[in-house]
């Protein structure tokens, strides 16, 4: 099973968050394009022959506790996946997939996302452990509570790049940033089954 999370929409207590933003609109925000690019992660993950979860309400823990108990219901040999999806701010220029510190699986899925990620305009991808002791918490508490499913806190562009703008936040673009992601978790199966 592959679990994608569209976070900062859904939360009970923060009903109006959409994550960053570049302009007042809604379709200038987070949330609608990360929502976009999910859709197109699963459209493509089904099309590889996934089953595939999609989450999108509640607080991060609460979804993490379905997610865990979804996996005690459907047990399987196989190591499911759980992508909470996001789209960073600051000026960057690169990509980023965090995995969790702890997890022995979690380098080897990011790295190969990261090898998927390699599109116009992102200038590398980055993959980095997340913890809760440093600058990465942040991510590590969108992936935190997940317990089996080999976690990713995925952040592929940056909301406030023109160029990242151009090349991926159109309607007609934004699938590339799915597909790759969805590549990429295919790539890691096929590697997994290989060894």
């Amino acid at each position: 099973m592959i679990y994608i999370d569209i976070q900062h929409i859904g939360k009970p207590n923060k009903p109006d968050d959409m994550g960053a933003g570049f302009g007042d609109d809604p379709w200038e925000t987070e949330a609608y394009w990360t929502t976009l690019y999910a859709f197109h992660m699963e459209m493509r993950l089904r099309e590889l022959g996934y089953s595939v979860m999609r989450l999108c309400d509640g607080r991060y823990s609460d979804r993490h506790e379905r997610v865990n108990r979804y996996e005690a219901d459907y047990p399987s040999s196989k190591p499911s996946v759980y992508i909470a999806c996001h789209i960073n701010a600051g000026g960057g220029s690169y990509s980023v997939m965090f995995h969790d510190h702890r997890s022995s699986l979690g380098p080897d899925l990011a790295a190969a996302i990261a090898d998927e990620m390699d599109l116009p305009g992102i200038s590398t991808t980055k993959t980095l452990p997340a913890s809760p002791s440093d600058w990465t918490s942040n991510a590590y508490n969108t992936i935190k509570d997940v317990r089996r499913p080999v976690s990713i806190c995925a952040e592929p562009l940056f909301l406030d790049n023109e160029n990242h703008r151009r090349e991926y936040l159109e309607l007609d673009r934004i699938f590339l940033i799915g597909e790759a992601i969805a590549n990429g978790i295919h790539s890691w199966y096929t590697q997994q089954e290989n060894t």
